[in-house]
């Protein structure tokens, strides 16, 4: 029987694994932010993490050269050596996923996807984010900001293509927009974790302040992983997706 279910009870020694996308300019310190925890494995997509030992932070770093490297790294996260896992950015893995593709499903010339290979690429990277998101660690997912006009005002959110930022974002317990704000004359970093009608954030917890000065993940964790509704919340999502998966698991009937 693979349906887990636990007793409340339970629920209080197993503190819960938090799923988070952390966006904003470049710069502002997204990784550094995410790197501050222990026993973490950085997927570097982007090269970006060379610069973590100067901030003298120590992590582990896979990177992450083409798409197929992603299912070394799931491997790699089985053993439980790893509390947390952080991919960064997502926007330049969706483009490693657009290139590999373009090679089977291409147009003439393979300078674009067609439209089955743009299909493939979205549910492609949909099952990814959802594979890691339900591995029993941690997992952070860095992004670049974009801004988007919506009812003639300018929205910042996730940058990632073919509106795939929504269906990502929907996956995570916590979206927050990380920039750098001037307070008493000193410019600081600052998580906002509240939506605005200038960006976009979520907190599922319903724990988090409005926004959180000089973050790091350790930080914002330790707000909500000792809350018990939250277990109980994460437990009941996680019972829900073992019910999906046997369910897919089951031969239909003509």
């Amino acid at each position: 029987m693979s349906l887990q279910i636990l007793s409340s009870d339970q629920l209080q020694h197993s503190p819960p694994k938090i799923n988070l996308l952390v966006y904003g300019m470049p710069g502002v310190g997204k990784t550094s932010f995410a790197a501050r925890t222990e026993d973490v494995l950085i997927a570097d997509v982007e090269h970006g993490a060379k610069l973590l030992g100067l901030h003298g932070i120590k992590a582990d770093v896979a990177t992450i050269s083409k798409w197929e490297d992603m299912q070394e790294l799931y491997a790699a996260l089985q053993g439980g050596k790893y509390k947390t896992v952080v991919i960064d950015p997502i926007g330049e893995l969706l483009d490693k996923l657009l290139t590999s593709l373009k090679v089977t499903h291409g147009t003439k010339g393979g300078e674009a996807l067609s439209l089955q290979g743009w299909g493939l690429a979205k549910e492609r990277f949909r099952s990814m984010i959802r594979a890691f998101r339900d591995l029993d660690v941690n997992v952070v997912l860095v992004a670049h900001s974009s801004e988007k006009k919506e009812e003639d005002m300018l929205h910042v959110r996730p940058k990632l293509q073919a509106n795939l930022d929504e269906d990502v974002c929907a996956m995570m317990d916590i979206v927050g927009y990380l920039k750098i704000v001037t307070q008493d004359k000193q410019k600081i970093r600052r998580l906002f974790t509240q939506p605005t009608d200038k960006y976009y954030a979520k907190d599922r917890s319903g724990l988090l302040p409005e926004f959180i000065d000089d973050p790091s993940f350790d930080k914002m964790a330790g707000i909500i992983k000792d809350n018990d509704w939250f277990k109980i919340q994460k437990a009941a999502e996680k019972s829900m997706d073992d019910f999906e998966k046997s369910l897919d698991a089951v031969p239909l009937k003509p």
